[in-house]
């Protein structure tokens, strides 16, 4: 059975619309502010628009932000592409109350970051942010080639791609941009390569420029096998589509990344 067939016979698979894709890319139009470290500022946010914010730091160590504000807020770390840092997401609702939050995540290198307050109810307002930041040399790893949706590897439709992931050298995830020649749906799959490897995927589709959610994930382990994988989501001609290959939990080895169009 083709690559298409099998996802599309597949009950968990749900068919975005090409209309979702351009709707959420357009959400990553926020304007963004500096965010000085070692001091806090006055913001606003509301139900629909949050805020985000630039913070620069000057190596590797621990980025700490926290947020005091009116309403239930959640806090957001991300890196310089706006894809969330792990462990850089703060809902808890300290001492009880919905709009103070803080996090704290490990940077493994100099540059740029965001910060993101966003509104989970209609009564946020106001609020005070404010970022610190420890240098921990040993933090520091090498910069992931493909790790992020700026660096994306540009995938031809139809042409499998062998890659591969090792969790203890820092290759966590790998991104791949596609655009597609017409209308249709994109099915895109992976396994693993090899009899011996051991590796848990997920694969996730994003519309371009907002990379917080996939608009499509696959983590269901097909025919039992942590590294089958499978989505389809419905593209316009000319459009690109980002997908995220990533390690679900540690772990090492190859893969193959397949693709096809359907009209």
């Amino acid at each position: 059975m083709s690559l298409s067939a099998r996802l599309s016979a597949s009950s968990s698979r749900l068919l975005v619309p090409a209309l979702l894709l351009a709707t959420v890319a357009g959400a990553a139009g926020a304007q963004t502010a500096e965010l000085p470290l070692g001091k806090s500022q006055p913001g606003r946010v509301t139900a629909e628009d949050g805020a985000t914010y630039r913070v620069t730091v000057p190596a590797a160590g621990v980025l700490s932000v926290a947020v005091e504000g009116a309403g239930d807020l959640r806090l957001r770390v991300l890196d310089a592409d706006g894809q969330p840092l792990p462990d850089g997401m703060a809902d808890a609702d300290l001492d009880g109350k919905m709009g103070r939050e803080t996090v704290s995540v490990r940077v493994t290198e100099a540059g740029a970051y965001q910060v993101r307050v966003e509104s989970l109810d209609d009564e946020a307002g106001a609020f005070e942010v404010g970022a610190s930041f420890l240098a921990f040399p040993s933090f520091a790893k090498s910069a992931d080639t493909d790790g992020r949706p700026s660096q994306a590897r540009a995938a031809e439709i139809g042409k499998a791609i062998d890659d591969a992931l090792d969790a203890n050298a820092g290759d966590l995830r790998d991104w791949y941009v596609l655009t597609a020649s017409q209308d249709g749906t994109l099915a895109l799959a992976t396994r693993k390569i090899g009899s011996d490897e051991e590796l848990d995927l997920v694969l996730e589709v994003f519309a371009a420029g907002s990379y917080v959610e996939p608009v499509q994930q696959s983590d269901n382990d097909l025919e039992e096998d942590t590294s089958r994988e499978g989505v389809t989501v419905a593209v316009r001609a000319g459009q690109k589509v980002y997908v995220r290959v990533r390690l679900q939990s540690g772990g090492a080895g190859r893969y193959r990344l397949s693709s096809s169009l359907m009209p």
